[in-house]
C-alpha cells in the first residue's frame, strides 16, 4: 500500500478491497499482455526458422547456379577448342584433297606415258641375237 502512496493505517477496509480488486484487474491485464507477448515471440521464432530455411535454400540454389555457370564456361571453352580442331581438320582435309588430286593427275600422266611406251614396244620389232 505504501508503494501506491497510501498509509496502511489510514486506509478503510472498503477502500482496501477496491484497491485489491483494481490490482487484480491490472495483474490480469498484465497477464494477458504477457501471454500475447509470449505468443508473438513464439510466432517470431517460427518465422525466423522459416527465414533460416529459405536462406539455406537460397544459398544452396546460389551454389548450384555457380556450379552450373562453371560447367557452362567449361563447355564453352571445350566448344571453342573443338571449333578450332574442326577448322584445323578441315584445312588438313582440304590439303589432303589437293594432294590426292595432284597424285591422281600424276597417275594419269604415268598411265599415258605407259601407253605410249607400250605402243612403242609393240611397234618395234624385237630381234633375238644369238650369242
Amino acid at each position: 500500500m505504501r508503494t501506491l502512496g497510501f498509509d496502511p493505517k489510514s486506509v478503510q477496509p472498503k477502500q482496501a478491497i477496491d484497491l485489491i480488486r483494481e490490482l487484480q484487474q491490472i495483474v490480469a491485464q498484465n497477464s494477458q499482455v504477457l501471454l500475447r507477448d509470449v505468443d508473438i515471440i513464439a510466432k517470431n521464432v517460427k518465422l525466423q526458422a522459416e527465414v533460416n530455411k529459405l536462406h539455406s535454400r537460397i544459398t544452396e540454389q546460389e551454389a548450384r547456379a555457380r556450379k552450373r555457370d562453371t560447367e557452362v564456361e567449361r563447355l564453352r571453352k571445350d566448344n571453342a577448342a573443338l571449333i578450332e580442331d574442326n577448322a584445323a581438320f578441315r584445312s588438313a582435309l582440304n590439303a589432303s584433297k589437293e594432294e590426292a588430286k595432284s597424285l591422281a593427275e600424276g597417275v594419269d600422266a604415268l598411265e599415258e606415258e605407259m601407253k605410249t611406251l607400250k605402243a612403242q614396244l609393240t611397234d618395234t620389232p624385237i630381234t633375238v641375237r644369238s650369242l
